[in-house]
């Protein structure tokens, strides 16, 4: 009985060892639920929120250059600021007014006050513009004093335009002209100014010093008395004005 009793103690300790080295107590082991981090076990199975792809995943899009310059790029694009072109447009110089033109003429009525007598203009003149450039501008006026007893002419010609503008009915044209008396010219390249306001009057003005104070510092008037469209080249529907180089 002694050596049964010895043999059964023997059996149960071979079994507790089998037991514990068997392949299904290791599984036990791994589904035992612990909450220790140090087990070679865990990293196997730690929380998805510690994985960096889906977290990388989840930036993308904030990141993303695509989306965010796909809605920048109106704002910056440079195509609308064209639609400020009008408000920034300068007006029409005298060499952007299209391709036609006009020929304008009238009559030149002044006085002009000088310390020992006043003088009286009676006169014409004549303009042509073709292609938005000075094709022609000349005047023949005849000045009398006030009492009758003296009078000369004066010819303006030659006008070379430097600029200006063109608003409908307004002109402003500025440039240099030639300036004679009794038919002899006597000052050339005269700084002036021919402004026509309205379609109706004319003011020519000239720099004083350049003609030797001749017009004591004041413009010479007129009106004009007609202006009408002209081109050099045959427009829609059979349309064929009259010559700008009249």
């Amino acid at each position: 009985m002694h050596r049964i009793g010895l043999l059964v103690v023997i059996l149960c300790v071979i079994s507790i060892i089998l037991a514990t080295a068997s392949p299904f107590a290791t599984l036990a082991l791994k589904m035992r639920p612990s909450n220790t981090h140090f087990s070679p076990i865990i990293p196997y199975f730690m929380p998805p929120q510690n994985i960096s792809r889906p977290a990388a995943a989840l930036q993308g899009p904030a990141n993303a250059a695509g989306p965010a310059a796909a809605l920048q790029g109106p704002a910056n694009a440079a195509g609308p600021a064209a639609l400020q072109g009008p408000a920034n447009a300068a007006s029409k110089t005298s060499n952007q007014t299209g391709t036609g033109g006009f020929l304008s003429k009238g009559t030149i009525n002044s006085l002009i006050r000088t310390p020992t007598s006043n003088w009286i203009a009676t006169g014409n003149w004549s303009m042509s513009i073709d292609n938005g450039s000075i094709s022609g501008f000349a005047t023949n006026m005849t000045w009398y004093n006030s009492n009758g007893k003296a009078s000369h002419t004066h010819e303006f010609s030659n006008l070379k335009s430097a600029g200006g503008t063109i608003q409908g009915k307004n002109i402003v044209i500025n440039g240099f002209m030639d300036v004679g008396t009794n038919h002899r010219l006597v000052w050339k390249n005269v700084p002036s100014t021919i402004s026509i306001q309205g379609g109706k009057t004319i003011r020519i003005s000239m720099d004083d010093n350049a003609t030797n104070h001749h017009f004591a510092g004041q413009p010479v008037f007129g009106l004009v008395t007609s202006s009408v469209p002209c081109s050099d080249v045959p427009g829609a529907n059979m349309e064929v004005l009259p010559s700008c180089q009249k």
